[in-house]
């Protein structure tokens, strides 16, 4: 098969001294993920090839091929209108509050239509998910992309979950838990888009992967993008200290510093959801949702009004933050949850 004589070249040349090791072309990535894509490598190949590409480091061409590798075998959605990507890290947000879940749907209540895809939790980091909360919320999460499709052309918000987009990739799963580690696999997943890639929130856990997932969006002439740098790889933007974000427009690449404070909102750490079952934090974001008072609402506010401006909504993020304010306020993105769980309850 082509794969198992294409990999032992490519290893070749990634293998070599750091300061040796081979740039790929964007055909040679894409080739080599056609190859995975089609069963064409031994899982060997694959593990190595992985592991070859973290010590070399991602070039934003490479992952590029990559991303083009996977797309051109992964169907679109059928949407009604321009759609918010939004692709956290799946490794889960392990040290405080998730807010993922909470912030799409206020989003989607302001006027954006949101696809927040998640999927199963990859090494090395491991935790509660917006998937898990849904799950605990007694809705389903195992949905298909003709539920996802409904969904937002009714509510204009959906989960999307990602193995039932694209099965072949993952497949990959396994291989990646017995890695135990961040591989080039990560960023290329949240970059596949299935309503298109119009509007991305997504995040990166170091700063050249996320500088080379904005160079990506950048090269795909996204009408607007950010990505979200921090060590938990989620689109959770800190309250207690600067974020760093890069943000993406008509093919240009900007590194920005967001600082709650800057925003008129008060600083706060947020707490570890340890300690918290699934239906406890369930509650609380519900709590947050239906305009009750909450210690973090402003942080479920920061969020909101970033995805709200990153969607396209307004060109001003002071103005998305009132958007924000107003869906929290009047209960709009609480009912666009229980509409959610009316259609998708589980049985």
């Amino acid at each position: 098969m082509r794969g198992f004589s294409l990999f032992p070249q490519l290893l070749d040349r990634l293998s070599r001294a750091p300061q040796a090791a081979a740039t790929l072309t964007p055909d040679e990535m894409q080739r080599a993920m056609e190859a995975i894509c089609n069963g064409e490598a031994a899982r060997s190949q694959v593990g190595a090839f992985l592991m070859a590409m973290r010590m070399k480091g991602l070039a934003a061409e490479e992952l590029f091929g990559a991303w083009n590798g996977w797309q051109e075998r992964a169907a679109s959605l059928d949407v009604v209108a321009p759609t918010l990507h939004m692709a956290p890290g799946f490794s889960g947000q392990v040290r405080t509050l998730d807010l993922t879940l909470p912030t799409s749907l206020v989003a989607a209540a302001a006027g954006a239509r949101v696809l927040l895809m998640g999927s199963e939790p990859q090494p090395p980091a491991w935790g509660i998910t917006p998937r898990d909360i849904l799950q605990a919320m007694y809705i389903k999460t195992d949905l298909m992309p003709a539920d996802w499709e409904a969904s937002l052309a009714t509510i204009g918000w959906a989960y999307g979950y990602f193995p039932h987009y694209l099965p072949r990739f993952h497949r990959l799963n396994g291989i990646r838990r017995e890695l135990g580690i961040e591989t080039m696999l990560e960023p290329v997943e949240q970059l596949l888009a299935p309503a298109g890639v119009r509007f991305v929130l997504t995040s990166a856990s170091s700063y050249a992967v996320g500088k080379a997932m904005a160079e990506v969006l950048g090269a795909l002439h996204v009408e607007r993008a950010a990505v979200l740098v921090n060590p938990a790889n989620t689109t959770d933007l800190s309250m207690d200290q600067p974020n760093v974000v890069f943000r993406i427009a008509e093919g240009q690449v900007v590194e920005r510093s967001l600082n709650a404070r800057d925003l008129g909102l008060n600083e706060l750490t947020l707490p570890s959801p340890a300690g918290l079952t699934l239906r406890e934090l369930g509650q609380m974001y519900e709590e947050i949702l239906s305009g009750r008072p909450h210690p973090y609402r402003d942080a479920v506010l920061l969020n909101a009004g970033h995805a709200i401006y990153v969607a396209g909504v307004t060109d001003d993020l002071q103005d998305a933050l009132r958007r924000a304010d107003e869906a929290l306020l009047y209960g709009t993105a609480y009912r666009k949850l229980r509409e959610f769980r009316t259609n998708f309850a589980l049985k």
